[in-house]
């Protein structure tokens, strides 16, 4: 009786076996998938072009289904993620609504009720005054939370976590290291088209050198911060003997290539928030130290912070554009103002979200150039309060702030893993201060890889087996 009833059983453990094998290596397939979307996003100029958007939604948006589809349960809860959530559908809802043309008439932009006039019919209206850039705009905000939310579930997993990092850091080195061959050979080139821009700054596989110049910190951040963790104690590499010291030597490498190219940019801005992740990183680092390390770690950061210091001194572009420090920063605190009186005159209601370009004119301030257009507003968080209103535009706050806080969270409390939180919160540090002067978050080259180092981080936050 025993043999027949094992026999009848055997069939049944031989399916779910390969029940399981099926399910993993589907989700090993989706995987790599979404890490190489991540690690190619910075290529295509940046990814700020419509046909890479386009294309970047559908990827993600397969992604994410593929998965919701073929895992359970997820390896972190969506009881986790209420808050960003919760926030993430508020403001989607309610840019839908900008969008739409069924609101009360109160509600409307008063560039409506002028249209309507000049045409001699009525033109319809909506909240917003360009409802094709907020389903834009939507587009994106789908895919950046696809993103991040795989980075999340994905990077519950230790091992995935440590890859995807480092897998951001060796990416990033690289597309320094194309950017370095580029300037020494002539920097006359962007990819395969000709440069029209920035021609005396590196810009590697970007248009915009400052959005460049965050992205290599965010590198130099990710890449310092697996070498300060490997010194203060926190062991990020889980390896040893040659393979930890060919590691060691591949960070150092991309540290100094990204530091290199970081300087080659120009950017200001890119600079000091750079010098802000790598110092975070630090500091952080080092309050998880509570030995020699500690000391040697801090020791560790002020020297990479004074051979970066020392670096920009040398370098003529940057040198020369510290000239133009307060001419500029007039500028961009007169852009501030003029949008600051943008959001009083329509405060609850917003513009429209992804409206900027189209809703700012008749506020340009007069301290401003009078040529040119400004397709962003050169701070992330007051074009969100614009565009999406007060109200709305806060919850958007809320979700990085949210992130932000889970990132220094598992920094201060975990013991095991604690350098991915270290890192996130640095990174994330990093891009809070550019987006007060740029518009980094617009950008998908930077935005990804910045979601997927803040979901893994996110992810890693949590206690091992707090999650259940």
């Amino acid at each position: 009786m025993e043999s027949a009833v094992g026999s009848q059983n055997e069939p049944v453990d031989r399916a779910a076996v390969a029940d399981r094998e099926e399910k993993r290596a589907v989700d090993v397939l989706l995987f790599w998938l979404w890490l190489g979307a991540v690690l190619l996003s910075p290529v295509w100029f940046g990814d700020n072009t419509p046909l890479v958007w386009g294309a970047h939604a559908i990827l993600f948006g397969l992604l994410l289904a593929a998965f919701g589809i073929s895992r359970r349960p997820l390896a972190v809860p969506i009881r986790r993620l209420r808050v960003p959530l919760a926030a993430l559908a508020v403001v989607g809802l309610w840019a839908a609504v900008q969008s739409a043309g069924f609101v009360p008439e109160t509600w409307r932009h008063p560039i409506w009720r002028l249209a309507s006039a000049a045409l001699g019919e009525d033109a319809g209206g909506a909240v917003s005054v360009y409802p094709e850039a907020g389903r834009v705009a939507l587009l994106w905000m789908a895919t950046a939370a696809a993103v991040f939310f795989l980075a999340v579930q994905y990077g519950r997993d230790p091992r995935r976590a440590r890859l995807v990092l480092l897998a951001v850091a060796v990416g990033g080195g690289a597309i320094a290291a194309y950017g370095l061959a580029v300037y020494v050979t002539g920097n006359k080139s962007v990819l395969w088209q000709p440069k029209h821009a920035y021609l005396d700054a590196l810009s590697a596989t970007f248009i915009n050198r400052d959005t460049f110049a965050a992205y290599a910190g965010t590198v130099l951040t990710v890449a310092f911060g697996y070498l300060v963790g490997e010194i203060g104690g926190l062991r990020p590499l889980r390896a040893s003997g040659a393979v930890r010291a060919i590691a060691l030597l591949l960070l150092g490498v991309i540290v100094v290539v990204a530091a290199s190219a970081l300087i080659l940019a120009g950017s200001r801005a890119g600079t000091a928030v750079a010098v802000i992740g790598v110092g975070s990183v630090s500091v952080l680092a080092a309050a998880r130290s509570r030995s020699w390390r500690g000391v040697l770690v801090v020791g560790c950061a002020g020297g990479g912070l004074a051979a970066i210091g020392f670096a920009a001194a040398s370098g003529s572009l940057l040198t020369q554009r510290l000239l133009w420090f307060d001419r500029d920063m007039n500028a961009r605190l007169a852009l501030d103002r003029s949008v600051i009186h943008a959001i009083a005159a329509r405060p609850f209601f917003g513009y429209g979200f992804g409206t900027f370009k189209q809703a700012y004119p008749p506020f340009r301030a007069l301290a401003l150039q009078q040529s040119g257009r400004w397709e962003y507003a050169h701070n992330s968080w007051l074009e969100a309060l614009m565009t999406l209103g007060v109200p709305v535009g806060l919850l958007l706050w809320l979700i990085f702030l949210w992130m932000l806080a889970r990132c220094l969270a598992g920094a201060s409390r975990r013991s095991e893993g604690a350098i991915y939180a270290v890192i996130g919160a640095a990174v994330g540090l990093l891009a809070a201060a550019q987006s007060l002067i740029d518009f980094p978050f617009q950008v998908q080259g930077f935005a990804i890889p910045l979601l997927a180092i803040l979901g893994v981080a996110v992810a890693q936050s949590w206690a091992s087996g707090e999650v259940i």
